[in-house]
């Protein structure tokens, strides 16, 4: 239905800060409501595996 990637932000953004980017591909769809539940996936995903691997490291 979507995809949702990790973009690499450089060498120095990547070492020296904690920001992530990410890019979501809707791809066809039209439906707010999906749109939404995909947009909170990638909060979820980024909570769920960057943040806490981040704090552990």
């Amino acid at each position: 239905m979507a995809k949702i990637q990790k973009k690499w932000s450089g060498l120095l953004k990547e070492v020296f800060m904690d920001a992530d980017n990410f890019h979501i591909d809707f791809g066809q769809i039209n439906e707010e409501k999906h749109k939404q539940l995909i947009l909170c996936s990638s909060f979820f995903i980024d909570i769920q595996y960057f943040e806490r691997k981040a704090d552990n490291s």
